[in-house]
């Protein structure tokens, strides 16, 4: 199953499968690319993040001791919604340029390595997992051996380097495979549901997250202290709400293909309600 999902997504931006690598994370997959650098240097990366994205990626090089400055050898460029962005940063010679794309499965060309997110909340709402593309196909099998707990997929042997069992299961790679086929079609409609709830958002004179592109998150702005409050009030209504990323004062209501306008106008009105009461 992780090879079929592997070609699949090779398909799906037009590549060899040769330079497609699977994780069970997208942080994963950026762990695995700070492995990489230090097995072929002797010096540690330092890395600069030019964007705010999400905390795992921080932690990643919190907790390995690698530290951020303006003239990184590792250069990571945040993609949200498809703002592509990217395209604007010219790295030193000699480093590394990452684009993390897990906000808009919409890789730039010309990157050392972009990687994406199968994470529920994601496009491609799958069984978790990160999907990466790897411009030298010299650096995917050290790649595999660094998820793989140092053993080459299908050949075993001795390890070769350090592994961290990061690799995606075929569970996860046969769900991700799913959701990668209809991927389209339900990108197309989360964003038809996303533009109701925002007009209708905007007349109830609710302050949401704007988004460039690709639209799958549909947000409004609470204070951080009253989300719990909020989102108690909304379930006694039967919503559902999510705060994916606290502590941000972004509170998540449902969002799903082709809402009714009926379901829109009460979703956004009692959410309203909800946080003025709060």
């Amino acid at each position: 199953m992780a090879r079929r999902f592997r070609e699949a997504c090779a398909r799906h931006f037009s590549i060899s499968p040769e330079h497609v690598v699977l994780a069970n994370s997208a942080t994963a997959c950026f762990q695995a690319i700070l492995d990489l650098w230090s097995a072929l240097h002797v010096a540690r990366p330092t890395v600069q993040i030019t964007e705010a994205t999400w905390p795992g990626l921080h932690q990643v090089i919190s907790h390995s001791g690698y530290w951020k400055n303006s003239n990184a050898n590792i250069v990571v460029q945040t993609d949200i919604g498809g703002a592509r962005c990217i395209d604007n940063l010219t790295p030193t010679q000699g480093s590394w340029l990452v684009h993390d794309v897990c906000h808009s499965w919409l890789p730039a060309g010309g990157v050392d390595f972009a990687f994406m997110s199968c994470y529920p909340t994601k496009l491609v709402a799958g069984a978790e997992g990160g999907v990466m593309l790897v411009q030298n196909k010299d650096h995917v099998h050290m790649l595999e051996r660094l998820l793989y707990c140092g053993l080459t997929p299908g050949k075993g042997g001795p390890p070769v380097g350090w592994g961290r069992k990061a690799n995606m299961s075929d569970v996860a790679a046969a769900m991700n495979l799913e959701a990668l086929e209809g991927m389209r079609a339900y990108a197309s409609a989360i964003k038809e549901s996303w533009y109701k709830l925002y007009h209708v958002a905007r007349a109830e004179d609710l302050t949401v997250r704007g988004v460039v592109t690709r639209p799958y998150l549909f947000q409004v702005e609470v204070p951080a202290a009253k989300i719990p409050a909020v989102r108690t009030r909304l379930e006694k209504k039967g919503i559902a709400t999510a705060w994916n990323f606290p502590p941000a004062p972004l509170l998540t209501l449902p969002c799903w293909p082709k809402m009714p306008k009926s379901i829109v106008q009460f979703i956004v009105k009692e959410a309203r309600h909800a946080i003025v009461k709060s």
